[in-house]
């Protein structure tokens, strides 16, 4: 992984990219970056995470791993809003 420090924040809105319970809707550009990072590929998702290292993380716990929906949505349940979640 990236060494990321996510938020509840950002993985409440990579769950409702994916349409998950819970999810909670970004606004405008961070919706159009998820989008971005669907369509990229290795490489790009790469350059992406220099700049949007906890949203790149969290995607790719979502998307890589089986359990990875499920464990996001564990972890956004478990911490308040604002204090970091965990490093992945």
């Amino acid at each position: 992984m990236t060494g990321a420090v996510l938020t509840p924040q950002v993985i409440r809105h990579v769950l409702f990219h994916f349409g998950v319970p819970g999810g909670v809707e970004p606004g405008g550009f961070v919706t159009a970056l998820l989008v971005l990072l669907a369509k990229a590929d290795y490489s790009n998702r790469s350059a992406l995470a220099g700049l949007w290292p906890e949203y790149v993380a969290a995607f790719e716990v979502a998307t890589t791993r089986e359990w990875g929906l499920d464990y996001l949505r564990a972890l956004a349940d478990a911490h308040d809003d604002d204090e970091a979640v965990a490093g992945v």
